[in-house]
């Protein structure tokens, strides 16, 4: 089963968002070509590893883009392209200068509509919540792409996924200082919201985008790592397992609340609930790494407090002697 992400991040420079179309080609690609790619969408930075069965490749492929993306930032700021201390950042969402809010590439939200898993754990069409002449908001997300193993179980999947990381989100940007960025993501832009995913078919097999997460995963390989194999082996479980797992959930309706308004002593609590029901009814750990971390009240998990410059405090190294 391969894993895709096609993650966003954003720029920020003066305080205010700088658009990547200031200092990207549409489409900037590495020394293998169209094995990995950088371009931008709207105003972030979309990063577009090659999808593997390997979640370190996945991971390495992952930094090389990010390297990537330092690097043309900083040769932006050298060129006078972008404001002199500008860094890329992983904030849900910032506000754009109202002089950048002309520049053509920000002007319209490519996302087609998205499926929302409801709370009473039916399916509802999604689009953004504004258009964007209606604000200066405009917003990042991590996105991730994993076949199915067995037929009809989006929506359980999508619903154990918003327990175990949808809630982690909400935590993990409280840590960072970012609880009104990630209220801005969901609840002007309406991006990111409980339960959003897409799917669509490949040579017969679904794949399921799961949209719900802000960057944070970003922050470090063995936070990509945590996120990846939790939602590759949650999307490998029969559907009689996930049922399971849900009926020792709490409910629907606190978990979508918790996310939606950023309510992070709630989501918290929610979250340590739906990690042992996961643990018990799922009948397996996380996928072992020996670069991974089990929960995100793990010391070595990232909290990225104050994380703005991507370049000088991640380790991005990657994974060179991991199998292709």
């Amino acid at each position: 089963m391969k894993t895709g992400l096609d993650p966003e991040i954003l720029t920020i420079g003066a305080g205010y968002l700088v658009p990547a179309s200031y200092f990207l080609d549409p489409t900037t690609k590495d020394s293998e070509g169209a094995l990995n790619s950088l371009s931008y969408d709207n105003a972030a930075i979309e990063i577009r590893p090659k999808e593997s069965k390997n979640l370190e490749v996945l991971a390495d492929r992952t930094g090389i883009l990010l390297n990537m993306a330092v690097a043309q930032v900083r040769l932006a700021r050298q060129q006078n392209k972008i404001p002199p201390k500008s860094v890329i950042t992983l904030i849900p969402a910032a506000r754009l200068h109202k002089v950048a809010r002309d520049v053509e590439s920000v002007k319209e939200f490519g996302c087609a509509p998205s499926q929302t898993v409801t709370n009473d754990y039916g399916v509802s069409t999604t689009i953004p919540g504004c258009t964007p002449e209606e604000t200066p908001i405009r917003s990042a997300g991590f996105h991730i792409h994993q076949e199915l193993s067995f037929p009809d179980t989006e929506q359980p999947i999508v619903a154990i996924l918003d327990g175990l990381l949808g809630l982690a989100d909400v935590v993990v940007n409280q840590r960072a200082g970012w609880s009104e960025a990630s209220r801005m993501r969901r609840g002007v832009l309406g991006y990111g919201r409980a339960g959003e995913y897409r799917t669509r078919k490949v040579k017969g097999k679904v794949i399921l985008e799961y949209r719900v997460l802000s960057p944070w995963p970003l922050s470090k390989p063995s936070d990509l790592l945590w996120v990846t194999s939790l939602v590759k082996q949650v999307c490998e479980q029969p559907f009689t397992v996930l049922m399971s797992v849900l009926d020792a959930f709490p409910s629907r309706p606190r978990i979508v609340s918790a996310i939606n308004h950023a309510d992070c002593d709630i989501a918290h609590a929610l979250m340590n609930l739906c990690s042992t029901a996961w643990a018990v009814q799922g009948g397996s750990k996380v996928a072992s790494s020996r670069n991974s971390v089990h929960t995100i009240d793990h010391p070595n998990f990232s909290s990225i407090r104050n994380v703005h410059n991507i370049g000088s405090r991640l380790n991005w190294r990657g994974f060179r002697d991991a199998p292709t």
